[in-house]
């Protein structure tokens, strides 16, 4: 997940959760978490954006 979509499910709240489809082979299945999402995963950046000084 991107940091925008991280900062949009803490300001949108009642509006927003991820929702993981897995399994399509056997039975497919799914789970909905609700922000914040730092009470569910834990979260690690694991990119940079550089720019130009």
């Amino acid at each position: 997940m991107s940091r925008n979509e991280l900062e949009v499910s803490n300001a949108r709240r009642n509006e927003w959760s991820l929702v993981r489809l897995f399994d399509f082979s056997r039975e497919a299945r799914a789970f909905e978490l609700r922000p914040p999402l730092e009470a569910h995963a834990s979260l690690i950046a694991t990119q940079y954006q550089a720019a130009f000084n």
